[in-house]
């Protein structure tokens, strides 16, 4: 309290939070009165800031900030600090918390600040592969859910060894290790692991004899591979029965395809050949086995086919031997075969007969 000096009034002064309350008025500002010794200072409305809310990973320690210069410092709660008296203390908090200092000024004044700090937990991570065996040959899916930053191992056959999806494709049986971060940035605890069986591709070959060279009017040539059970594709080529008559002229191609039953997983054999003329007649000319004639050429939508001989089957073949049209005939000489259904294109028009078979090129143009 100053009474007063005979020139100026007299007037009380006493601390408040925000500043000084001067004959019960607050006041935010400071001043200097040489004549009678006082130093008076002022409160700003929040003179103490921490940093900004922040995250950390559980187990990690933070630094939390705010201003110098106050007399004292309270941080709380202060179980999960290293010091609560001073500005800028280490924090480790294994919950989300939110940390207030509450500071006073020389002058008296106090004031406080808040700060949350939001602590994650490391990832889980769950290793899901597509599937956990595989033929030679093929790719796996591999998926770290959990994780938005992996490192994989091995690294060896194996698309991207930092993403959290990847595809591999290894050559023998593999356990894949995976670790990394959330989008976080924490850290797996652990490390999660994933075998992948790769089975062999079965042992395929062929095992008839296919000559170098092949006579296009010679005898149809009968395929076998190993292990039984497969099929055979190529020019000529229906079932397991090569019929040059019915090949292209010039190289071809035998394949045998075969799939293991047990495993899944399959493997071919190829063989080539050359179909030759061997100054025969070739495939283009009329067949001499059995006399049959097919109208009109090209066929449309009806194909009207007369024969010498009792019909008994009657084939249609797609350039490739793949037969698209079958069907039995009792014993009659001629017949109206309905081939709307048939694509543009060549085929090939073949007759069973009891005197024989006969072979003629089907153009069909609709």
């Amino acid at each position: 309290t100053y009474p007063g000096d005979g020139y100026s009034e007299g007037f009380t002064i006493a601390p408040a939070q925000n500043g000084f309350i001067i004959d019960g008025k607050l006041k935010y500002w400071e001043s200097f009165f040489p004549d009678i010794g006082i130093v008076m200072g002022y409160c700003n409305g929040n003179p103490i800031q921490c940093s900004s809310d922040t995250g950390i990973c559980r187990g990690d320690t933070i630094q939390l900030n705010s201003l110098p210069g106050f007399s004292s410092y309270s941080w709380t709660p202060s179980a999960s600090l290293n010091n609560s008296s001073i500005p800028d203390p280490f924090a480790f908090p294994l919950v989300t918390t939110t940390f207030t200092v509450n500071a006073v000024n020389p002058f008296g004044c106090l004031s406080s600040s808040s700060v949350m700090v939001i602590v994650t937990d490391s990832p889980t991570i769950d290793l899901i592969v597509s599937d956990s065996s595989i033929c030679l040959g093929d790719t796996v899916t591999l998926l770290a859910d959990g994780l938005s930053n992996c490192t994989w191992s091995p690294q060896l056959n194996i698309i991207s060894s930092q993403n959290a999806i990847t595809q591999a494709w290894p050559n023998t049986t593999t356990t894949y290790y995976v670790t990394g971060t959330n989008a976080f940035g924490c850290s797996a605890d652990n490390q999660d692991s994933a075998t992948i069986t790769v089975i062999p591709a079965p042992v395929v070959s062929i095992t008839s004899f296919i000559p170098d060279t092949i006579c296009s009017d010679g005898p149809p040539i009968q395929l076998t591979g190993s292990p039984a059970g497969g099929y055979f594709s190529g020019a000529g080529i229906i079932n397991d029965t090569l019929f040059p008559d019915l090949s292209t002229m010039g190289s071809v191609l035998v394949n045998y395809y075969y799939q293991d039953t047990l495993t899944g997983c399959s493997a071919h054999q190829s063989a080539s050949s050359i179909i030759d003329s061997c100054n025969l007649a070739s495939i283009h000319e009329p067949s001499t086995k059995i006399d049959f004639v097919a109208f009109p050429l090209p066929a449309k939508d009806i194909l009207h086919i007369i024969s010498n001989s009792p019909l008994q089957m009657i084939s249609i073949l797609d350039p490739m031997g793949r037969t698209v049209r079958s069907e039995s005939v009792s014993a009659q000489f001629s017949i109206d075969l309905n081939i709307e259904n048939l694509s543009n294109g060549l085929y090939f028009l073949v007759l069973e007969t009891s005197n024989g078979r006969g072979i003629r090129e089907l153009p069909v143009n609709h």
